[in-house]
């Protein structure tokens, strides 16, 4: 399955979980700086409770420790045509609203949760640089008119309108400047104009 780290265009910011308790159902989606721009010292302090996810997730691999930006893989999993599920890969659970509405309130955040349902259905419009509920409503950062800022203050929203700062990038989690190009289950390298081979 492929995977990817989702990054605000705007910002450089990736999203990332709010911490990793598997006992909590709804567990928010939010901002963070790329860990390798961040001095141990800072792990350790500020981000300390978002790079601890192995705490809290036990079974999972080794190697899923040594690279923290493994903690913002999701993959997208298709559905019916352009429309599919956003699973975050460390959790296994499934990005929503918050309540899995079909039809959530604008406001509404986003989180991610153990059970897949319709309400659960977006499509990444990679033309335009967004996700698109199947509501019809956009993914936004939490203050809809600015850019993200704490990462642990800004959440992330759906919204009917399109504001400056919805666009987002799908890019490799292994060079989060090289952005990529999701064709069904494949990922292909991304280059403003022109696309290249798959990876």
């Amino acid at each position: 399955m492929a995977t990817f780290c989702i990054k605000h265009r705007e910002s450089g910011k990736l999203i990332n979980i709010l911490n990793c308790d598997k006992n909590n159902e709804n567990i928010k989606l939010t901002f963070i700086d790329d860990p390798r721009s961040i001095s141990n010292n800072e792990t350790h302090g500020k981000y300390g409770n978002i790079l601890s996810c192995f705490d809290d997730f036990e079974d999972m691999a080794f190697g899923y420790y040594s690279d923290p930006r493994s903690r913002m893989k999701f993959s997208f999993i298709p559905v019916d045509r352009e429309w599919g599920y956003l699973k975050h890969m460390a959790s296994g659970k499934i990005v929503r609203p918050l309540g899995g509405s079909e039809n959530p309130d604008d406001f509404t955040p986003l989180v991610v949760h153990e059970k897949a349902c319709p309400g659960a259905l977006f499509a990444i419009d990679q033309i335009n640089d967004c996700f698109v509920h199947k509501s019809g409503k956009f993914v936004h950062p939490q203050s809809l008119m600015d850019k993200p800022t704490s990462e642990s203050e800004t959440g992330l929203i759906l919204h009917h309108e399109k504001r400056r700062y919805i666009q987002f990038q799908i890019v490799s989690s292994y060079n989060t400047d090289q952005e990529l190009f999701l064709n069904g289950n494949r990922m292909l390298l991304m280059h403003r104009g022109r696309r290249s081979l798959s990876v």
